[in-house]
């Protein structure tokens, strides 16, 4: 029935009637539920869905996102139970990941997960805006469908298990990439990507739900270490150091000393802060900013508030 409308979904014109029909954006229809109810049991959702495959064009990717994004934050209806439910949250990882080189699929298909997540994010303009003010703010955790995280998670290990031949940490991974792009504070070699940034803003959505499972599981992976190892590597990136500083928070106001542990400890976060610290004393260009420093002095405050590693921090200063 919505075949041809679906096939058309590249063109924006068409992605906004489409968004309109699932009565996204406001509830339009006098029996709405019955609607929704209707187009939930039609194969609407699937053929959205499959349009996430690495197959299709980047603009297909990014408008039947946009549709799917805008059924999350329909909440509660049948539509959005129906996108978040197990069996569709392994449909949306699996495009993701379908095909390493389409970078398109993979950052799409990941913000669909991101807004089943958190779905006010994928309302603003600017989803990095919404998150920067969240983080000035306290807010509780995320209120997300503890079902949505466990299907997530056997993904997520599977992604991020060490011995997949195609994963996010292999993605994360810059080594194999022989890309330059020159910046006016030298070349990058390689510009750290929109994917890479993605996943990055994924792990750090997915530890604001403040789910212990998924906490584990990106602890056992190496996903977080990985993480802050780019946060060094990529200095005057302020998009991942913002990303970066939310995962670090979410460790730090965790309930879970494993994670917590695990960043001060196995991380050693502390003693690479104070090491980028020395590093920028004994440089030769001493005029230029520490590009750390902001970001080191919101960790402490967080940290004295939240009185977790405060001890650490301030012993391991002293002695240093």
């Amino acid at each position: 029935m919505f075949c041809q409308l679906v096939d058309l979904i590249g063109i924006t014109s068409i992605m906004e009637v489409l968004v309109r029909l699932v009565a996204a954006d406001d509830h339009v229809y006098p029996n709405f539920p019955d609607v929704m109810q209707w187009l939930a049991d039609s194969n609407l959702l699937e053929m959205i869905v499959d349009k996430l495959s690495p197959s299709c064009a980047p603009e297909v990717h990014a408008n039947a996102a946009e549709t799917l994004c805008a059924i999350t934050r329909n909440v509660p209806s049948a539509l959005a139970t129906k996108l978040s439910s197990p069996r569709f949250v392994a449909r949306i990882f699996g495009h993701a990941l379908e095909d390493s080189h389409s970078k398109s699929g993979l950052v799409n298909s990941l913000s669909v997960c991101i807004s089943l997540l958190d779905p006010k994010r994928s309302a603003v303009n600017s989803p990095l805006m919404y998150s920067f003010r969240n983080q000035l703010m306290y807010e509780p955790p995320i209120p997300v469908n503890s079902e949505t995280i466990n299907a997530m998670l056997p993904q997520l290990g599977e992604w991020i298990s060490f011995a997949a031949s195609c994963d996010l940490l292999m993605l994360l991974n810059v080594s194999s990439d022989e890309k330059i792009l020159p910046t006016t504070y030298g070349e990058l070699r390689p510009p750290l990507g929109k994917h890479r940034l993605k996943i990055v803003e994924f792990i750090a959505v997915l530890l604001r739900t403040g789910n212990e499972a998924a906490q584990n599981e990106l602890v056992n992976s190496g996903a977080i270490r990985r993480v802050l190892d780019l946060f060094f590597e990529y200095p005057y990136n302020n998009a991942l150091h913002h990303h970066v500083e939310s995962i670090i928070l979410s460790c730090l106001e965790s309930k879970n000393d494993a994670i917590v542990d695990h960043l001060l400890q196995e991380c050693d976060l502390i003693g690479k802060f104070l090491q980028t610290d020395k590093h920028q004393i004994l440089s030769s260009d001493s005029n230029q900013p520490n590009p750390f420093f902001g970001q080191t002095a919101n960790f402490s405050c967080c940290w004295k508030t939240c009185n977790t590693g405060w001890e650490h921090w301030a012993h391991y200063t002293y002695l240093k």
